[in-house]
């Protein structure tokens, strides 16, 4: 009789051998598996900090070993710093890829808008404007003015370094790939007879330098690749501060005519009054008339300063002007010189600006007249408070007067007009001496920006003097010596030979001696 087995036994046996091969498959795989490596804790600014605190917290260990410790660690920290820096670099640029090609499009949009709106400068609007708003304006376009060449400048700069780097990119990848070939060879070298701890702190040390060499090597890939990006970026940024630049150029060349048109047209008309006022003091009270006679130089010393102070402010204008150029062509002659070298054809462009930097610097004689000038101004405006102290009461002013200048016998009703003119005189007086005062004080500021825009001036000519003659003294003034030049020489040394050119040169050092005998022979 069979023995009976359930359907769980017969499902067993049929699938044993199957299970069988499966645990024998792996038990073969388990055996040729290599065994699985921990790998080493990651080394953080943090895990670093704590090495070197217990370091310094250690009591018994050689000074030596432990300051060797505190080097490894210390340097470790300042790679991880590096890597770190490296990284924020490396997305950075990342991101310029990403953003500024879009951004340089937009800038390109706005470029085309503003060289439309330049093209027709809307200067006509400035004649409708009151005077204090087309002061209020020229101050702001100057600010303007000012504010975008100090971009123009930031941005030149920028541009010059961007325009720099590829050259220093390639050189500073082959410094961190030779850095990070020559410090994978010291890992992969036996260790010494150092102790277990700074054979660690060794490794960490390697290993942190070689993360900030790879760092490093990717971040200036990426910046390599950014560059030409960054590069039309910034150029699309100067080009638009160019256009608003020369927008705002005839703006306020139109507003600083229309408004010296105006202060001409007010002194015309304030010298006709001034005139007309004298005509009309003939007849009047000789107190009246002293007074009033004050005012109306009072009056013309204002024009005067007023005049001056614009006379200077152009001459500023003129200067800073010149100055923006010499930097503009120092700029381009010394760009001319990196890109293509010192040419015989260059050299005479540069020796032009040589001779031209000559007669510019002339302005330093006017040293002495500006010292002149705001010694001079200082002094009137000594003159300027005494008499304001003397006029800080206008009512003891007038009473010191009536008393002194204008007799008892002079009727009452006569005496209270005297004495109504007069108050407005010395009101008139006050006001003149406040404005004087004003108009001094800005007279020796401008004179101060003056001398300053002068010495820039001078300071930038100088420098590039300096330059010039620094490199022209490396370029040739003439030909090289050839078969030409010497066959030349033939006709030159009869000519310096000739019996007849040396009977005139004896001819002429005695026409000499007889006309000067005694200069002749000192």
């Amino acid at each position: 009789m069979k023995p009976k087995i359930n359907f769980l036994a017969r499902r067993t046996l049929a699938w044993s051998p199957l299970v069988i091969l499966l645990i024998w498959i792996g038990l073969i795989g388990l055996a040729n598996a290599e065994p699985s490596k921990v790998g080493p804790p990651e080394i953080t600014k943090a895990t670093l900090q704590t090495k070197i605190d217990a370091l310094n917290n250690r009591q018994g260990l050689d000074e030596a070993v432990k300051a060797n410790l505190l080097k490894y660690y210390q340097s470790a920290e300042d790679y991880l710093g590096n890597a770190e820096t490296f990284n924020n670099h490396a997305a950075e640029y990342k991101q310029a890829i990403k953003d500024l090609p879009e951004k340089t499009k937009q800038l390109q949009k706005e470029l085309a808008k503003a060289q439309a709106e330049t093209a027709k400068p809307d200067t006509a609007r400035f004649s409708a404007l009151a005077t204090e708003e087309l002061e209020r304006r020229l101050v702001a376009a100057k600010e303007n003015i000012s504010s975008l060449n100090a971009q123009l400048k930031k941005l030149e700069n920028s541009l010059a370094l961007q325009e720099a780097r590829p050259q220093l990119i390639r050189q500073e990848t082959i410094a961190a790939q030779q850095e990070l070939a020559a410090t994978q060879k010291k890992l992969e070298l036996p260790t010494g007879k150092e102790s277990q701890a700074e054979k660690e702190a060794a490794k960490i040390y390697l290993k942190t330098l070689l993360d900030a060499r790879t760092a490093e090597l990717k971040m200036l890939d990426i910046e390599a690749i950014s560059n030409p990006i960054q590069l039309e970026w910034l150029k699309a940024q100067q080009q638009l501060l160019l256009i608003q630049k020369d927008a705002a150029a005839p703006l306020l060349a139109a507003a600083e005519i229309q408004l010296a048109q105006r202060r001409q047209q007010e002194a015309h008309a304030e010298q006709n009054a001034l005139s007309q006022t004298e005509q009309e003091l003939a007849g009047k009270h000789p107190v009246l008339q002293r007074v009033s006679r004050e005012n109306i130089q009072y009056s013309r010393d204002l024009q005067a300063i007023t005049e001056k102070i614009d006379r200077y402010n152009a001459h500023k204008s003129r200067l800073d002007a010149l100055a923006a150029d010499i930097e503009s062509e120092f700029k381009n002659a010394d760009k001319k010189i990196k890109l293509a070298g010192l040419s015989p054809a260059l050299g005479k462009i540069l020796r032009e600006q040589r001779r031209n930097l000559l007669a510019q610097t002339q302005e330093d004689k006017q040293s002495e007249l500006v010292q002149d000038e705001t010694a001079q101004a200082s002094l009137e405006q000594f003159k300027i408070e005494d008499q304001q102290k003397m006029l800080a009461n206008t009512e003891t002013s007038l009473r010191q007067l009536m008393a002194t200048e204008v007799k008892d016998a002079v009727p009452e009703a006569q005496r209270a007009s005297i004495e109504s003119e007069l108050r407005t005189l010395l009101d008139n007086q006050k006001e003149l001496l406040n404005k004087l005062s004003e108009a001094d004080t800005l007279y020796l500021r401008t004179l101060g920006d003056f001398d300053f825009a002068r010495q820039q001036m001078i300071l930038q000519a100088n420098k590039f003097a300096t330059y010039l003659d620094e490199h022209l003294l490396w370029v040739r003034s003439s030909t090289p010596v050839d078969l030409k030049m010497l066959a030349d020489l033939y006709p030159a040394a009869q000519w310096l030979l000739a019996p007849h050119q040396w009977l005139k040169v004896a001819q002429d050092t005695w026409a000499s001696i007889r006309q000067s005998p005694f200069l002749s022979f000192m």
